[in-house]
């Protein structure tokens, strides 16, 4: 608790200062509102309610999306400059929710699990979408509070603040 005391006015010195505290990225509340998240990993802060999240996505002439068509997920290459397809991966077709994360790989969720290159994590309640919030973090939304997870990097996902105010 005393952590969270003292990272919290940090944040709101660093305010008073003109000094902004680390974006992590953006995320959609339960009333479907984008909003921008500030913080470290597990201590977070929510800004405004109409964000403008636009978030610097890193440059290069191919990148991967996910696709859902048919009833099935899939896992796309696309050329930036003619936007057409270069490559394509089915997914695991109980694969309820994806999005792209890292080269040839995408998050995916199946119920309360939610999957990254053999990582899994178990949610509290049932996934209801996952949201890129930047290159490093995703959101994962449920019926109740969200959830951010670096795929990459976390054991666990961090539970992100009350978003539904």
């Amino acid at each position: 608790m005393k952590s969270v005391v003292l990272f919290v006015g940090a944040l709101l010195f660093a305010a008073g200062a003109g000094v902004e505290p680390p974006r992590i990225g953006c995320m959609i509340d339960n009333a479907g509102r984008t909003r921008t998240v500030y913080g470290v990993a597990g201590t977070f802060l929510l800004g405004g309610k109409e964000a403008d999240c636009a978030m610097p996505i890193r440059s290069e002439d191919r990148h991967w999306t996910t696709r859902r068509e048919n009833g099935r997920w899939w896992l796309v290459q696309v050329d930036r400059e003619s936007g057409g397809e270069t490559d394509r991966v089915p997914l695991d077709e109980r694969t309820e929710f994806a999005v792209a994360f890292g080269e040839g790989a995408a998050v995916t969720s199946i119920g309360n699990s939610v999957e990254y290159r053999g990582r899994q994590w178990e949610i509290p309640a049932a996934v209801q979408g996952l949201h890129r919030m930047s290159d490093d973090w995703i959101q994962i939304a449920t019926s109740g509070p969200s959830y951010a997870v670096r795929p990459a990097l976390d054991d666990h996902p961090f539970l992100l603040p009350g978003d539904s105010e």
